[in-house]
């Protein structure tokens, strides 16, 4: 399942056109409703695409029973190893 913090519900069709990346960098996040659609629909482990990992964080606060994956941590997102 994938979620679009563009509109707070689960992804259609219009993730694969350049103006929903367009909003993705543009309109604010609707990280809260994002987290819920996807809870509602059963998600357990969440990922976070980022290369500064932030929401992750406020994720955990969220909801503790998932399992929250970040696919870079600070110091790698520096170039640092």
């Amino acid at each position: 399942m994938l979620v679009s913090t563009v509109t707070g519900g689960l992804a259609d069709a219009a993730v694969g056109r350049a103006a929903h990346w367009t909003d993705q960098l543009t309109r604010p996040v609707r990280f809260a409703e994002a987290v819920a659609a996807a809870e509602a629909e059963g998600a357990t482990t969440f990922l976070e695409l980022s290369p500064r990992p932030v929401l992750a964080q406020a994720g955990r606060a969220a909801i503790r029973a998932a399992a929250w994956v970040t696919l870079f941590d600070d110091e790698t997102a520096d170039g640092q190893d």
